[in-house]
């Protein structure tokens, strides 16, 4: 659909008026502004996510061009459904950060009233999108099962399965006992270990992005570093160690010991801090020598949020415990059922029958 057929859906219904061109203001230069701004309020890592997506989806299209007086409910509605049509592999996930970039731009348009933009009534163009051609949600996702740890923790400990990556893989089983992000795991720093109040503090994060200019424009190649900062403001947090963990950072600690590294970071291979790539790359290979199925870092986060709740660990408690700012979050995505889930119904069954007979008894 070209400019003019855009312009036309406007002018059909009547709902444009004729402004002069002086002072018609480009879809395109509207993101430029609000695009500026966002790089002076969010994280570096979450404006590359933005400028990737635009990019990809937006900087080609005739809708950048339009001017922003003229765009309606419609006009982005049979935008995003174009999107949608074309791909044919847009998540729901991906829909998201697309539609986001039209929705706050055009937002910042009519809040600082640039190019006589009108309000946009947003459930009008989610009424209009057509959300069953978006690719299907994941199948149930599963935590982790008792067998599969087991064979993890056992060719890692008793084996020694994968000597070329020994501290990624200790820092794996690691996370099994902390939960954290891949991020948060990768910046970890030995005095982060309070050994006297058996807990970790987790305050930082690895992050990758590019720096910019004054103008938003990228500077040189990308930066890796590890920021004092977390996901959000609930993300600094103290974990409690238990005697499992505290077994396993003495183990990273005799490793690096014998290989004479001098580090401040849990995380290393003796020649950098491990990258959350790094030990996001670990998972598959470990999986593999040990005979499991493959599964990411995310999974191990999930099962540690599940094996809480299954031992009756309170929502709100797990909750804290992953850096969540909303208890929702915790129950609706890392709450995990079992595969395997025989032993799980004894419990339950256990639990029903000691109901039934107190009730019984009354």
């Amino acid at each position: 659909m070209n400019k003019d057929e855009w312009l036309s859906i406007g002018y059909d219904k009547g709902i444009i008026n004729d402004i002069p061109d002086c002072e018609q203001v480009l879809f395109k230069s509207v993101y430029e502004k609000w695009f500026l701004s966002k790089i002076r309020t969010i994280k570096p890592q979450s404006v590359d996510r933005i400028e990737v997506t635009y990019n990809k989806y937006y900087s080609d299209s005739d809708f950048v061009l339009l001017p922003v007086h003229t765009i309606t409910e419609k006009t982005i509605s049979v935008f995003l459904n174009g999107i949608i049509k074309e791909r044919a592999d847009i998540t729901y996930k991906e829909y998201g950060r697309i539609s986001q970039i039209a929705h706050q731009v055009m937002l910042y348009a009519y809040e600082l009233d640039i190019g006589h933009c009108s309000a946009i009534n947003w459930d009008l163009v989610r009424s209009g999108i057509s959300f069953s051609s978006l690719m299907p949600k994941p199948k149930k996702e599963y935590a982790l099962s008792e067998y599969e740890k087991n064979r993890l923790f056992s060719g890692v400990l008793e084996y020694n399965i994968y000597p070329q990556k020994r501290c990624a893989s200790l820092c794996i089983l690691l996370n099994f006992y902390l939960g954290l992000r891949i991020g948060e795991l990768a910046s970890i720093r030995w005095r982060d270990v309070d050994y006297s109040n058996s807990c970790i503090y987790v305050h930082s994060t690895f992050a990758k992005y590019y720096e910019r200019d004054k103008n938003g424009n990228r500077i040189d190649s990308m930066k890796y570093e590890v920021q004092d900062t977390t996901k959000t403001v609930y993300s600094v947090r103290k974990v409690p160690l238990i005697r499992e963990s505290i077994y396993l950072l003495e183990l990273i600690r005799d490793h690096q010991r014998a290989m004479c590294y001098k580090t401040e970071f849990i995380a290393y291979d003796g020649r950098e801090t491990i990258l959350e790539k790094s030990i996001e790359r670990a998972i598959p290979r470990l999986c593999e020598l040990c005979g499991i199925g493959k599964f990411n870092s995310h999974k191990i986060r999930k099962t540690f949020a599940s094996e809480l709740h299954k031992n009756g660990v309170p929502s709100k408690y797990i909750s804290e415990l992953m850096g969540h700012s909303d208890i929702k979050t915790t129950e609706k995505f890392y709450i995990l059922s079992y595969a395997d889930s025989m032993e799980y119904l004894r419990n339950a069954m256990k639990c029903l029958k000691v109901n039934i007979g107190n009730v019984q008894a009354m």
